[in-house]
């Protein structure tokens, strides 16, 4: 079964909207797991089968799905002020759907993940989290990707996923949106990582 694992060395704060441990609280691990295009479980409780057959603890394990390749992940890493942002993604863009269409089944899904030491709050993180998807929605109309369907232009698949883990509990940071620096390294991160992806 194919599926990465990334440890954090410390417990840390996150937002996600991830299928299984999805919300918010502390993690210690994030897995991005591969599976079939037909797959069609209830994902928290094939997920949590998942991880007990594999001996990984529920708590604090944050687990996203794709059928996209997970082998062709993308990874980058820079750095803003003496602290570390790292964005690693995998995305396949064949189940982009355009606003009013729930899509028809096709195979594909953007799962972004940041992993910073950088002192977000929680208002910060919600912030960059807007930012990611901003940044995936520009990178999906510049490259003119469209819904299969209704043949407009798509903001993204039906399935994608934003998860944001902070390594920093001191929460000073509250304005990360596109017009901040750290905002705008964020959006260029993502941007350029799906570019290498889907362009």
């Amino acid at each position: 079964e194919e599926y990465y694992v990334l440890k954090f060395q410390q417990n840390s704060r996150y937002i996600s909207c991830a299928p299984f441990n999805g919300g918010f609280g502390h993690a210690f691990r994030y897995i991005n797991r591969h599976v079939h295009k037909d797959y069609n479980n209830d994902p928290e409780i094939e997920i949590e089968e998942f991880l007990h057959l594999n001996n990984i603890d529920l708590e604090g394990t944050v687990v996203n799905l794709t059928a996209a390749d997970i082998n062709k992940f993308v990874a980058s890493r820079r750095e803003w002020m003496g602290y570390e942002l790292n964005v690693i993604l995998t995305a396949h863009a064949g189940n982009a759907i355009s606003i009013g269409n729930t899509g028809e089944g096709y195979q594909g899904t953007v799962n972004i993940a940041l992993i910073t030491n950088a002192p977000l709050d929680y208002t910060g993180m919600v912030n960059a989290l807007q930012t990611i998807v901003e940044a995936k929605a520009q990178l999906f109309n510049d490259l003119k990707i469209k819904d299969m369907k209704t043949k407009k232009i798509s903001p993204g698949t039906s399935t994608d996923t934003v998860s944001i883990f902070v390594l920093n509990d001191e929460e000073k940071i509250r304005y990360t949106g596109r017009a901040t620096e750290i905002g705008m390294i964020i959006s260029e991160m993502v941007y350029e990582s799906l570019q290498k992806r889907l362009g």
